[in-house]
C-alpha cells in the first residue's frame, strides 16, 4: 500500500527567517541609553557651574518683541526686556510656535508678549547664561556635576560587566543546544 502523504524536504527552506535576540546586545544599548542621559546633563550643567556663587532668582520682563527678515523666508526675532531686581537689560532669543505665536526660547511656555514675566537664574557676570527655571530648577554645584560623572561611569561599567556575562551565558546556551 502506498503511502498518501506528501513528502516533504528535510531541510529548512532557503530563505527561512530566523530571529535571535542576543542578550549582550540589549544589556549594552539600554545602558548606552542610560549614559547618553548622564552625558546630556553634564553638558547642560558644564556653562553654568563656575558662575554658580553668583547667580540669584530673578525675572526677566519683555519689554518688547521685534522680528526681522534676513533673507527669503528667514526671519530672526528676539525679545528685549530688563531684569527684576536689578534693572539689566536683556535680549533673548524667540522662537515660532507651531501654532504661529512666538515663544521665548529659553521657556516654550512663555509667549513672547510685551509685559510677560519669565522666572530665570540671572548672575551680572558677563559670560555666564541665562538659565530659565522651568528648565534648571536649582543652580547646580560641583557636586551636581561629579554625580552625573560619576553615575556614567559607573553605568558604563556596569553595562560592560553584564554585556560579558550575558555574552558568556549566551555562549553556554549555544554550546548546550548544539551537543544536546
Amino acid at each position: 500500500m502506498a503511502d498518501s502523504r506528501p513528502s516533504y524536504p528535510s531541510e529548512r527552506p532557503r530563505f527561512w527567517l530566523r530571529a535571535q535576540i542576543n542578550l549582550h546586545g540589549l544589556v549594552f544599548v539600554f545602558s548606552g541609553f542610560a549614559v547618553l542621559y548622564a552625558v546630556y546633563r553634564i553638558v547642560n550643567l558644564l556653562p553654568v557651574v563656575p558662575y554658580q556663587p553668583t547667580y540669584h532668582a530673578a525675572e526677566f520682563v519683555i519689554d518688547r518683541v521685534e522680528e526681522t527678515d534676513i533673507n527669503a523666508g528667514a526671519r530672526v526675532s528676539w525679545a528685549e526686556g530688563h531684569v527684576e531686581p536689578g534693572g539689566a537689560t536683556l535680549r533673548e532669543p524667540t522662537l515660532r510656535a507651531l501654532n504661529g505665536v512666538l515663544v521665548l526660547a529659553n521657556d516654550r511656555a512663555v509667549p513672547a508678549v510685551t509685559g510677560r514675566r519669565m522666572p530665570i537664574w540671572f548672575s551680572a557676570e558677563d559670560d555666564a547664561p541665562v538659565a530659565s527655571m522651568a528648565q534648571m530648577r536649582c543652580i547646580p554645584d560641583n557636586r551636581m556635576l561629579g554625580f552625573w560623572i560619576v553615575f556614567a561611569l559607573g553605568v558604563f561599567s556596569l553595562s560592560l560587566r553584564l554585556t560579558t556575562r550575558a555574552g558568556r551565558f549566551l555562549q553556554r546556551t549555544i554550546v548546550a543546544e548544539r551537543i544536546g
